[in-house]
């Protein structure tokens, strides 16, 4: 028996617990003429040769979730009800890795949690988690949530929440989010990347999204001006049109907040025909519009 095989029987001891992939978990029974008697699931008293034991059982311990959920099925679904969080931190902590939302259901689904009720149980769930700076929520139902022993920085999250966004809109929440917590002397390196995925993003817009485009942009060299980076490359110009009545639709599609920054942009883009585009432009502007 190799030395690796006798490793690996270490943590395979009468007593404790395994997992196998096709008849799922088991208690280890005993020891006996080169086999372990493991009590599985749906199969009580099943025998495994040491060597095949070692290479196909992964070691659990006792306060894993599937183990819990074997062995006190009780005590788990009063958990589900009375502190759904302790027990989705148990989950995920058990699972790490495999702990995506589709596992996570597939694991408690039936057995802890109706079937009826599990929809509105994971909504109330997730929304702990999300107030829960220790989680990292994931955007897809495939990857797993991952949990920190302590709070993430409110920093950090926002640049995971970038990198994690797919569409302009999800982007521009975060980097208003960004824009707020980002101080004069923080890293410029990590700026400098932020700003190369929002410019990835930009560059792969379709042109029916222009006005989309510019909220983002507009967006970004915000974030650039506070994170000091000055001009940033491609500029507005390449996005914002120059006739007034496609100028004024573009500047209605802005927060309030955008709309004055768009238009010295404009005016400084345009230069000494500005008023002649400005007058053009009251006439075809919005109410808002006329109030800036």
């Amino acid at each position: 028996m190799s030395g690796k095989i006798q490793e690996k029987l270490k943590q395979l001891q009468p007593g404790g617990y395994c997992a196998h992939r096709s008849w799922g978990i088991g208690k280890i029974v005993a020891w006996e003429e080169g086999r372990l008697v493991i009590d599985f699931v749906n199969k009580a008293g099943h025998t495994m040769e040491f060597e095949f034991a070692a290479q196909s059982l992964r070691p659990l311990d006792a306060d894993h979730i599937e183990v819990r959920i074997m062995e006190d099925m009780a005590a788990v679904r009063k958990m589900a009800i009375d502190d759904p969080a302790a027990l989705l931190q148990s989950v995920i902590q058990s699972l790490r890795q495999d702990a995506t939302p589709e596992r996570i259901e597939s694991l408690l689904v039936s057995s802890v949690i109706p079937m009826e009720g599990w929809r509105k149980w994971w909504e109330g769930a997730r929304r702990i988690l999300k107030k829960d700076k220790r989680y990292e929520l994931p955007g897809r139902k495939n990857m797993p949530i991952l949990f920190h022993e302590t709070a993430r920085d409110p920093r950090a999250l926002a640049i995971e929440e970038l990198k994690t966004s797919t569409g302009a809109k999800a982007q521009i929440l975060a980097l208003i989010k960004l824009e707020k917590l980002w101080k004069a002397n923080d890293d410029e390196v990590t700026a400098g990347e932020i700003i190369d995925l929002v410019n990835k993003c930009l560059l792969a817009m379709p042109k029916t999204q222009t006005d989309l485009a510019i909220e983002l942009v507009l967006a970004r060299d915000q974030f650039a001006i506070k994170a000091g980076l000055g001009e940033i490359e491609p500029p507005l110009t390449q996005w914002l049109p120059l006739l007034p009545h496609q100028l004024a639709s573009t500047l209605a599609t802005l927060p309030a907040a955008r709309q004055m920054s768009c238009l010295d942009r404009a005016r400084a883009m345009i230069g000494e025909n500005w008023s002649v585009v400005f007058g053009a432009l009251l006439s075809t502007a919005t109410g808002s519009m006329m109030q800036i």
